[in-house]
């Protein structure tokens, strides 16, 4: 990347990274997993808030308050919130590093994960509320953000984003590694 985004990233990516590794059943200020048994899919265990909507919903909610995740709806131009977004890494983005920001999506982010395993995770049929269903139409695939634990649109983005690739392959899925 250019623009001066690089060195102000390191900083989110390492703020990413910690709570990506953290373990939160031995550290209680990452509350964001509720603790005890967790669901599985074969060998693998499932992430909680793929099992448990009002998990999901509650460390949605929180990485729209503390990290910017939206836009609320990525079919609209939003160019209010990918400002918003741009002003974290630079005090005055200019319209170019606003384009750039642009182009850090969920669906390219490092800790996005859509790997075979996760995906017998998601839920088979649910009612998707109105923040997802905005997702679902402008073409969104569902994955699982490990940063904030939680299901996350590929089209949407968050202050936290990681240089990707998204994880798509189980042997690089965390979820295999718990």
């Amino acid at each position: 990347m250019k623009n001066g985004l690089p060195l102000a990233l390191g900083a989110v990516a390492a703020l990413a990274a910690a709570s990506f590794l953290a373990e939160s059943r031995m550290n209680p200020y990452l509350p964001l997993r509720r603790r005890g048994s967790r669901a599985t899919m074969g060998a693998a265990p499932c992430p909680p808030a793929t099992q448990d909507i009002a998990l999901n919903t509650t460390n949605r909610d929180r990485a729209i308050r503390m990290f910017d995740y939206g836009p609320p709806n990525p079919a609209l131009p939003a160019l209010w919130f990918w400002k918003k977004i741009a002003s974290r890494w630079s005090k005055n983005p200019s319209a170019e590093q606003i384009e750039e920001t642009k182009t850090m999506r969920c669906g390219n982010c490092g800790v996005f994960d859509v790997s075979p395993g996760m995906k017998a995770c998601m839920p088979r049929s649910y009612a998707p509320d109105a923040y997802e269903a905005a997702a679902m139409t402008s073409g969104a695939v569902l994955g699982y953000c490990w940063a904030h634990n939680f299901k996350c649109a590929s089209t949407r983005t968050c202050a936290t984003w990681v240089q990707g690739p998204a994880i798509a392959s189980n042997a690089r899925s965390p979820m295999n590694k718990a």
